[in-house]
C-alpha cells in the first residue's frame, strides 16, 4: 500500500472518531508563513481546526496534526491536565505551564504512535519538527 493510501485511511479514521464524538472539524488556511502550527483543539467549542490550503494535497503533517489535536480532545475528555483545560475555556487566569508542556509532549507521542499503527513512513522533516518541539517544551 502506498503512503498516500495509508494517510487517507488514517485521516478517515480520525474523521470517523470525531463524528462519533460529535466533535467539530474545520479546515482553515494556514495562520503563518512558514507554517509552524498545523492545527488546534478548542475546548470551549469542542472543535479541531486544521490549517491546510484547500488546494494542498493531504500530507503527513496534516494527519500528524489531526492525531495530535485528537489526543488533546481525549485529554480534555478525561480532564487530564485539569488546570490547563480550565484555563483554555477561560475559567482560571493562570495556566499550569508544566502540565501544559506534558500535555503537548504526550499529544506528540500519541500522534507518532497513531502514524506507526497505520504503518505510515515517518519523514525526516516530521521527525525533525517533533524533535524540535520536544526540545522547546523541555526547555520551557
Amino acid at each position: 500500500m502506498r503512503q498516500t493510501e495509508k494517510l487517507d485511511i488514517a485521516f478517515r479514521e480520525l474523521i470517523e472518531q470525531c463524528v462519533a464524538e460529535k466533535l467539530q472539524i474545520e479546515f482553515s488556511p494556514p495562520l503563518e508563513d512558514p507554517q509552524s502550527v498545523y492545527g488546534q483543539f478548542c475546548a470551549a467549542n469542542r472543535k479541531i481546526e486544521l490549517f491546510k490550503e484547500r488546494t494542498d494535497a493531504l500530507n503527513i503533517f496534516h494527519v500528524y496534526s489531526f492525531a495530535h489535536e485528537w489526543a488533546h480532545y481525549l485529554q480534555y475528555k478525561r480532564l487530564d491536565g485539569y488546570d490547563t483545560w480550565l484555563y483554555s475555556i477561560g475559567y482560571t487566569n493562570k495556566d499550569n505551564q508544566s502540565d501544559a508542556k506534558r500535555l503537548e509532549i504526550e499529544a506528540d507521542e500519541y500522534a507518532m504512535r497513531f502514524l506507526r499503527q497505520h504503518k505510515v513512513r515517518m519523514t525526516k522533516k516530521l521527525k525533525l519538527f517533533i524533535d524540535e518541539r520536544k526540545e522547546y517544551f523541555e526547555e520551557v
